[in-house]
């Protein structure tokens, strides 16, 4: 009986996993039709792509910034409050010990890029961005920060004095439990 509920319970982890795999998944794919960036989440990144970006390296995450901007002599966020970009980060996907290089977060300040209805510019109170944000199906992920949480997928909406000011957009990895870096 103990192994009939073990197996039970296994393969509803199974399901319950590969479920939610299939609704991130779902999201990322209405993100990149309602949307306008160069390359979507979890773009698979070669060489092609490479190529035509700076590359910015970091601790498991590569910054791929535009090929005008030094990486080493600008702080990318910075430069972002003054200078219409928009940057992706890499990593391997859905953990970190997966390998791969995936386009995991795309940044932007840039107002000609969307998400949905919102661009940077735009005029929203943060009632109002919660309120849209909820008919998308995303939900604060706290009462204080500007992240928005549907499954796996993130949207964040950084906003100053009333206005957008930069838009995120990710999809969240996990590290693998006992894995120590």
């Amino acid at each position: 009986m103990k192994r009939l509920t073990f197996i039970i319970i296994f393969l509803f982890a199974i399901l319950l996993t590969g479920c939610t795999k299939q609704k991130t998944e779902k999201i990322i794919e209405e993100i990149s039709h309602n949307s306008n960036f160069e390359y979507e989440l979890l773009t698979v990144v070669t060489e092609d792509i490479t190529s035509k970006f700076n590359i910015m390296g970091g601790f498991g995450v590569e910054t791929l910034i535009d090929a005008n901007i030094d990486p080493y002599s600008v702080d990318i966020n910075e430069y972002m409050l003054n200078n219409p970009t928009t940057y992706y980060e890499v990593t391997a996907y859905p953990d970190y010990v997966n390998g791969g290089s995936y386009i995991t977060r795309i940044s932007t300040s840039d107002p000609e890029i969307y998400i949905y209805d919102l661009s940077v510019g735009d005029e929203y109170t943060e009632s109002e961005i919660i309120e849209y944000m909820r008919s998308l199906g995303f939900y604060p992920r706290d009462s204080i920060s500007s992240i928005y949480v549907n499954e796996r997928v993130w949207i964040r909406v950084y906003i100053e004095e009333g206005i957008i000011i930069k838009l995120v957009v990710e999809v969240e990895i996990t590290n693998r439990t006992g894995i120590v870096y």
